[in-house]
């Protein structure tokens, strides 16, 4: 899907490949931060 996604910017002109880099690096942070917040609230509920 990101492959896909990202080979789709790749046929375009430099400033939508750089917002498709921009996109795709917002789309890994937000989905690390999620993956940390649930990871750390399942921890919390272990200790408890």
């Amino acid at each position: 899907m990101l492959l896909g996604l990202l080979i789709i910017r790749l046929n375009k002109t430099d400033g939508a490949f750089i917002f498709g880099i921009q996109s795709t690096l917002l789309h890994l942070v937000s989905m690390i931060i999620v993956v940390a917040w649930s990871f750390t609230s399942v921890y919390k509920q272990l200790l408890l």
